[in-house]
């Protein structure tokens, strides 16, 4: 029987440790790799339950692990509950005869900080690690979690500008120009701040919703100076967007076991924050 060795790719390592790399630091990280790429793989199909699930299960199983893997664990459990508010948007509330009886917009802001703080720990861990038998793994936890600092702020940055959004409403006339300015700043802002290949999905999935929501906010401001064409593309390259989203979930498949017995599949259902974007003109979120 051959057994192969697969070596880290040196994708995992800052840009500092890639000029010079060391023998040590190019030893496998084969278990810690598979564990963060399984799990953001399930953050980018949306299946935050299983994520955190998975995380939940894995701090439980290495509890003789390192401190700094141990605080990563639990901010990552952290950020997949996070993830599911965010999408589910219940920090906007819930409508109750027209007027919200229940807002949530301080617990997701809250929650993110939260999660910020938490990873910042991990940060100041990687920095101030004792010389062990882990060094490369120390400073890739400490770099991921650096960049996943960025993201949380981004997020809280994004449901800011949904709650305006759903404020504006109820009004008539909205401003649409300015929102999409305010979109352009936030993408300008943190599209290169978790550019890391492990967080590459969730990357991914940040710019597809800035990119849908930004095309639709566009299509509204043309269309209201009877730009017609120009609306027509714009609302084209969003729908393109949505589709190619949508098909994570078609893809997709949950197993459900029955109480006597037998089992079935069927279709991881698509987060609130989707089915918003790709409700006809006039939906609202909340």
């Amino acid at each position: 029987m051959r057994i192969e060795t697969k070596m880290a790719s040196t994708e995992y390592y800052p840009k500092s440790t890639m000029e010079a790399p060391c023998e040590e630091e190019l030893r496998p990280v084969p278990r810690e790799r598979a564990i963060l790429e399984s799990f953001f793989t399930q953050l980018g199909m949306f299946s935050f339950d299983r994520a955190k699930d998975y995380v939940e299960k894995e701090k439980d199983n290495s509890k003789s692990a390192g401190a700094i893997w141990a605080a990563l664990l639990v901010a990552f459990a952290h950020l997949a509950a996070a993830e599911k508010a965010y999408h589910n948007m219940t920090f906007l509330g819930q409508k109750l005869g027209g007027q919200s009886f229940f807002s949530r917009k301080d617990s997701i802001r809250t929650i993110y900080t939260s999660l910020f703080n938490a990873l910042r720990k991990v940060v100041t861990m990687g920095r101030h690690a004792q010389p062990g038998s882990a060094p490369y793994l120390e400073e890739l936890l400490s770099h991921l979690s650096e960049q996943l600092c960025h993201f949380t702020q981004a997020r809280m940055e994004m449901a800011d500008l949904y709650e305006k959004m759903h404020a504006l409403g109820s009004q008539k006339n909205i401003n649409s120009e300015e929102l999409v300015t305010t979109l352009d700043a936030v993408l300008q802002k943190y599209s290169s701040r978790f550019h890391h290949p492990i967080l590459g999905r969730l990357e991914g999935s940040f710019q597809t919703e800035v990119d849908v929501v930004t095309q639709l906010l566009r299509c509204q401001a043309q269309v209201s100076e009877w730009h017609f064409l120009p609306a027509l593309l714009s609302l084209h390259g969003a729908s393109s967007k949505l589709t190619a989203w949508g098909q994570l979930f078609q893809r997709q498949r949950e197993t459900r076991k029955h109480l006597f017995g037998g089992q079935s599949q069927k279709a991881v259902q698509p987060p609130h924050l989707y089915l918003w974007l790709a409700a006809p003109p006039g939906g609202a979120p909340g």
